[in-house]
């Protein structure tokens, strides 16, 4: 055993991170991203105490072409996102949520002194094709360039239909 990680010692970091990455197969990044376990924050949990919601996490698990693209990519939790949207230097979390029979896309955005929760859009469908990702605002072009937003926007990327741009104005997101 000494001597296999004595070899170790002397392989630079990087060729040691390619060779064990190539080691991690699609298939065990997609069995991590299907348990769920990396979109379980401290803002969701927050969210269902402070504001006794009956929104729910989701209960289904990426598959097909989602979960390709996250196993590609190391997306391992595409339908919520824990971020600094509004550019109060906290996190604020955007994801979906279940509600009743509506899958909604809501954000949990932090203010002075505390949170607001607001839904965004709603869909009785859920979003078995789309990822949560956030972009700069200087990377995307728009004709209401004079609406006034924040650093950045949120991209809510649908692999089979066009994506949908929403950005923070000051006090709630807009679609952009």
């Amino acid at each position: 055993m000494l001597k296999f990680q004595h070899y170790f010692a002397y392989i630079p970091l990087g060729i040691f991170l390619s060779a064990v990455s190539s080691f991690c197969s699609a298939d065990i990044l997609s069995a991590e991203i299907k348990s769920g376990k990396y979109c379980r924050t401290e803002l969701v949990k927050r969210l269902k105490l402070v504001e006794k919601t009956a929104h729910q996490p989701l209960k289904i698990k990426p598959s097909g072409k989602l979960l390709a693209y996250a196993a590609s990519g190391e997306l391992m939790c595409p339908w919520g996102l824990q971020l600094d949207f509004n550019g109060d230097k906290k996190n604020d979390w955007v994801g979906y949520l279940k509600l009743a029979d509506q899958y909604q896309l809501v954000a949990y955005t932090s203010n002075t002194r505390n949170y607001l929760l607001q839904v965004i859009s709603s869909s009785s469908q859920p979003p078995k094709n789309s990822y949560i990702t956030r972009q700069s605002v200087a990377r995307i072009k728009n004709k209401n360039r004079n609406q006034k937003v924040g650093k950045y926007v949120l991209l809510v990327n649908d692999l089979t239909a066009d994506s949908i741009i929403y950005a923070w104005n000051g006090k709630k997101f807009i679609r952009y």
